[in-house]
């Protein structure tokens, strides 16, 4: 009787090729771990990145917003400046405008611009003729009217503005307070008046007759008429008088008086 053959040898042969399969899947599970891994710390460096990158700007700071946000453009860059006005030269508060240009003070005193009571204003006379600011002086301070003015004072606050000083040092004080009110009381009490001035001549006061003098001034003598008509038809006060005048020129080349000396009136021979 035969024995019975032996186990083939497969069945260990087997048991190797799994030791050897689970060996394999091992590595192969690390290997895949580390891919895995590998991609996740590459996804994570991109992902910094992109964020690095996108990241917004520092806020700009307040000299950067300020340069920004004022540049001017080229109209707001230009400094503008106001046009000059008649009023520019004007010094104070206490002051009114002769037609729109010559500045009288103080702002109580009206300006007579009917020419059947002062015919001289100063848009017509030629202020580069000192003759002419010379007789429009005389005239302006001898006209006053009661139905205007509250002073016979007045009417010297409105030839200043033929003056030097009514530019540089004007008088604003309250011309009816000032002294001196003899003829204008007297206006009142018959009914109110109108004071008037003729000019009889102009002439150099001395010799020689050239009235331009060495230092550039200009001198002149005035003999004027001045006349008192009064309101209730009264007869009328005139007298004669003779006003002294210097001269000189100011920077925009019209002429304007510095000194002003006054003789005292007579009664005119009628």
């Amino acid at each position: 009787m035969n024995n019975p053959p032996p186990p083939p040898p497969q069945a260990e042969a087997t048991n190797e090729d799994t030791n050897k399969t689970g060996i394999y899947l091992i590595i192969a599970v690390a290997v895949l771990a580390a891919l895995i891994a590998g991609v996740i710390a590459a996804t994570l460096t991109n992902n910094h990145r992109t964020q690095s990158t996108s990241a917004p700007s520092p806020i700009p700071s307040a000299t950067s917003a300020q340069t920004v946000n004022t540049a001017p453009n080229s109209v707001q860059a230009q400094t503008v400046q106001p046009a000059p006005t008649a009023t520019s030269k004007c010094l104070g508060t206490n002051w009114t405008l002769v037609q729109d240009k010559w500045c009288l003070y103080p702002a109580s005193v009206e300006w007579i611009s009917d020419t059947t009571i002062l015919p001289t204003q100063p848009d017509q006379i030629d202020w580069t003729d000192p003759d002419q600011v010379a007789a429009a002086y005389a005239q302006t301070s001898l006209t006053w009217d009661t139905r205007y003015d509250d002073s016979n004072t007045t009417a010297f606050r409105r030839a200043s503005i033929y003056t030097h000083a009514n530019n540089t040092t004007p008088d604003t004080s309250n011309p009816a307070l000032s002294k001196g009110q003899g003829d204008y009381l007297t206006a009142l009490s018959r009914g109110g008046a109108t004071s008037t001035a003729t000019i009889e001549a102009i002439y150099t006061p001395a010799l020689p007759p050239e009235p331009l003098q060495p230092d550039g001034s200009w001198q002149r003598a005035i003999d004027y008429t001045h006349t008192i008509t009064y309101h209730d038809n009264t007869p009328p006060t005139t007298t004669t008088g003779t006003l002294y005048l210097t001269l000189n020129t100011a920077p925009d080349g019209t002429w304007l008086i510095d000194t002003i000396t006054a003789t005292a009136e007579t009664p005119a021979n009628n």
